[in-house]
Formats: structure tokens, C-alpha cells, sequence
């Protein structure tokens, strides 16, 4: 309910005219406009209550995504912070993956264990979404005693994304842990070249909740406001206008173009 409740605030948005929603890949073809273009997303697939017939009720009221688990062990799967319940994907939980992608909905795996994220991996026939991560800073994060560093993602998982010909969004939380340092933008952009470098510059993409509640951020970055601060440490890195711009909105364009019908 609530869920239904927040998007009726925003189909009020639609209607008075202040915000126009990306419902077919067409969409993204709007030239220039004044009005903010929006993708409605959901956060966590409890709102579907154990039934797959709910998503054609979001696909209706224009969700194009849906984060399958947020910090709650759903009917779906595990979520990244707590002992996995159902070592991976559950039966209803493909049946969810099959028919988002059915539909045109983008799956987001972001907050997802990983056991769960490799069942979606394999069965996903569109490229798929981890909306907001980072690359751990260790080898393997799920072992780790910290819940922000679970909460992040190993090499071996951001690469099960990148060969759905998916994206991995990165976000501005900022850490230390253990002489690795992610606090200033320098860091980040640095980061983003190690990403781009190992997964390949398709598949690396700024990452949501950049505004969000974030207990700690990157230096210097409050807001998406602050995006040509980043865009800025990542022209000192050395990377092109081209692959910045790729990174910024190439990728989900693509990836959305991929999903959304």
C-alpha cells in the first residue's frame, strides 16, 4: 500500500505536467525539454506480496524497475547483510525475474546475496542492473564482519552483471578500511577507471541513491548537483568526454533501450 501510495504522488506530478515518465524506450527520444524525465523505480519486491500478477499492476502505473530486495530477506531471495534463508533465488523469485523481463522491467540486483545474484545471472535473457555498489575492498565481502562492506561486491560478482550485458552503478558512499581509502572524489574517479578497466567501459555507470541517505560521502559531494565535480576527477584520470558521457547515461540509456518495450 504504501508503495502504491508514493506512486500516486507522482502520477499527480505527471498529471499537472512537472514530470514526464519513460514508459517504452521510445521515450528516451524526447529531445530538448524542460520538464525532468524520470524511469519509476521501486525499491524492494515485497510490494508484490508473493503474487507475480502485482507486477502488471506497477508495469501499469509505469514502474520500468524493481530492486528485488532492499534490507529484508523477502519471498524472492537473500539480501546481502543478513545469513542467507533460501541460498539463492527462490521458484517464485525466477518466476518474478521471467516475467519483469517479460514485460520490459529492468531487474535491479542491487542489495541482493550473492548466491541470489548468480541464480539471476543465469537465468536472465536482458541485461540486468546493480543500481548501487562499489567494489569491495575485499576478496570476499559476504565473510565480512562490516554490513557496509557486504553491501558492496566482489570482482567475480560485478563480472556475472557485465556478461548479462548489464551495468553496475557505483555511489558515492565513502569508507576506509584497512589502507584502502574511498573518501575523496580523486578516489572515486580512480576507482571508476579500475572498474572500466576490468569490466569494460559498457558496463560501469553512475550509480542512484547519490542524494539519498548515506550515512557518509564522498568528499566535496553532496548531491547529484555535485556531478560535474565527479565528471571533472574523471577527466584528470585521463579518461575521454566520450567514455564520461558513457558512464553518465550511455550505459543505462542502453541498458533501458535493451529492457524497457
Amino acid at each position: 500500500m504504501a508503495t502504491r501510495n508514493q506512486l500516486a504522488r507522482v502520477q499527480k506530478l505527471i498529471g499537472a505536467g512537472q514530470l514526464s515518465v519513460v514508459k517504452k524506450s521510445a521515450d528516451l527520444m524526447t529531445g530538448e525539454t524542460t520538464t525532468p524525465i524520470a524511469v519509476l523505480a521501486v525499491e524492494g519486491g515485497d510490494c508484490l506480496q508473493g503474487d507475480v500478477g502485482q507486477l502488471n499492476t506497477f508495469y501499469d502505473m509505469g514502474v520500468r524497475s524493481i530492486c528485488l530486495m532492499h534490507y529484508t530477506i523477502n519471498e524472492i531471495g537473500d539480501i546481502a547483510t543478513e545469513k542467507p534463508k533460501h541460498n539463492g533465488l527462490t521458484h517464485f523469485g525466477k518466476r518474478v525475474v521471467e516475467k519483469m523481463q517479460e514485460l520490459g522491467m529492468v531487474v535491479d540486483v542491487t542489495h541482493a546475496h550473492f548466491l541470489t545474484l548468480k541464480d539471476i545471472c543465469d537465468i536472465s535473457s536482458r541485461p540486468i542492473m546493480d543500481s548501487h555498489t562499489s567494489p569491495a575492498p575485499v576478496g570476499n565481502p559476504s565473510e565480512s564482519n562490516e554490513k557496509a562492506i557486504r553491501r558492496m561486491r566482489s570482482w567475480k560478482e560485478m563480472e556475472w552483471v557485465a556478461k548479462t550485458g548489464g551495468i553496475v552503478g557505483t555511489w558515492p558512499l565513502r569508507y576506509a578500511h584497512e589502507g584502502w581509502r574511498r573518501e575523496s572524489l580523486d578516489d572515486w574517479a580512480k576507482e571508476i577507471v579500475q572498474m572500466i578497466s576490468r569490466l569494460g567501459i559498457e558496463h560501469v555507470a553512475l550509480g542512484t541513491d547519490g542524494g539519498g541517505m548515506l550515512p557518509r560521502r564522498i568528499i566535496s559531494y553532496s548531491d547529484y548537483r555535485d556531478v560535474k565535480k565527479l565528471a571533472a576527477a574523471m577527466e584528470e584520470t585521463g579518461l575521454s568526454g566520450e567514455d564520461i558521457n558513457t558512464f553518465m547515461s550511455g550505459n543505462l540509456i542502453r541498458v533501458l533501450n535493451a529492457c524497457v518495450s
